[in-house]
């Protein structure tokens, strides 16, 4: 539906540039269109166009932004016959990619962000788990990256997770937009994971076996144990 990369000129200043195609919705031509760009309590809205050929109207310059670190963008089509705040579609939670990841369109359940703290790193779950990189420890996209890392500290991340998703009472809905049903999804493309148990104190012990077995099909999947023993070997 669309695509959005984010660069910064000369001046340090952000902006973003958005391809979006709406012609196979059945959109009514001459609803309004925008993309929002936000993070956490940050927000703006730029005019889009119409359905018909969505484009910027306006200046796409991030001003309400310092950096790239956990921006999503969403592109809504509002009705046209001014029914005020009433919504045709919405599609959220799109991650920007920026020069350096090429033509990339992978799906953001992670956004990183640098952070003033003491530790290395640590999930902040106020609205969507967004993953903090002191900014003592380094470059947050580095150390993200880095195979020590991966190798580390993501299975204790997807496991910290799924647990948040059991702590917050969320139950599963098929259709539904959540960081909670994108985590799900994800983790029903792993092999060898079952159903996600329900959250009865009866189910305890299956949703901590659930949530083990998911783990333990994460690490098989990236083949995290025979990355980390070269890895190790190498160092020797």
């Amino acid at each position: 539906m669309t695509w959005e990369s984010v660069v910064r000129d000369n001046n340090g200043i952000l902006s973003f540039d958005a391809s979006i195609d709406l012609s196979h919705y059945g959109l009514p031509l001459e609803s309004p269109a925008y993309v929002e760009a936000y993070r956490q309590t940050a927000w703006m809205r730029f005019d889009y166009g119409t359905a018909s050929a969505p484009e910027a109207k306006t200046d796409n310059r991030l001003s309400g932004f310092d950096s790239l670190d956990g921006i999503r963008f969403r592109v809504k089509v509002a009705q046209s016959d001014g029914t005020h705040g009433k919504l045709l579609a919405v599609a959220d939670k799109i991650c920007p990619v920026s020069p350096e990841d090429g033509d990339s369109q992978r799906q953001c359940i992670l956004p990183v962000k640098s952070e003033e703290m003491d530790c290395i790193w640590k999930l902040d779950f106020e609205n969507e788990p967004i993953l903090l990189i002191s900014k003592k420890a380094g470059s947050k996209d580095i150390i993200s990256k880095s195979m020590e890392f991966r190798t580390l500290a993501y299975p204790s991340i997807l496991r910290e997770v799924l647990h948040e998703i059991k702590n917050s009472g969320y139950e599963w809905k098929e259709d539904e937009d959540s960081w909670q049903n994108q985590w799900l999804k994800f983790i029903n493309g792993l092999p060898s994971v079952g159903e996600m148990p329900g959250f009865s104190d009866e189910g305890q012990d299956s949703y901590c076996q659930w949530v083990d077995d998911a783990v333990e099909s994460f690490c098989r999947n990236l083949r995290i144990i025979d990355t980390f023993v070269s890895y190790t070997e190498g160092e020797e």
